[in-house]
């Protein structure tokens, strides 16, 4: 797969060129989306810290409360954001339709795995952040300030 980060009349024109060549046998893809800026490791830092607190509090392990947290406010922020992580889940929805819970359970296990806040940009660390925070005062968790913005 090829990518292009489409900074510069230099770098659209070279993306041009590249789709020009391209063969049609097989048909190919192209997909435009704005370019991301990626989570902050402020974000990244303050967002361990504070489920280091939660686990704490709730009794679980770090891992544990990340891989909630994961599924709780992550995987629907993906879910909106993002058409194949849809079609992903959607996948799974429809294996557990057919009858096919082990598989299901399998596959929601390792997307769960798999989904990473690597993958955010800032705004949806910011929202996964925010939303994880309101859970835990809603629980009665006191967690510190927000000291990454």
């Amino acid at each position: 797969m090829k990518e292009f980060k489409l900074t510069n009349p230099a770098n659209v024109t070279a993306c041009l060129k590249y789709i020009e060549e391209l063969p049609l046998d097989p048909a190919q893809l192209v997909e435009i989306r704005p370019l991301k800026e990626n989570l902050s490791s402020l974000q990244r830092k303050y967002y361990f810290w504070i489920i280091g607190i939660i686990a704490h509090e709730r009794g679980v392990t770090k891992d544990d409360q990340h891989l909630l947290n994961k599924e709780r406010h992550l995987v629907p922020i993906f879910i909106r954001d993002s058409a194949s992580y849809r079609e992903m889940i959607e996948s799974v929805k429809e294996c557990r339709r057919q009858g096919m819970v082990k598989q299901a359970d399998a596959l929601k296990k390792e997307i769960l795995r798999l989904t990473s806040i690597t993958d955010c940009n800032v705004a949806q660390m910011r929202e996964f952040i925010d939303q994880v925070c309101i859970e835990a005062q809603q629980q009665g968790i006191r967690l510190p300030a927000k000291d990454y913005e």
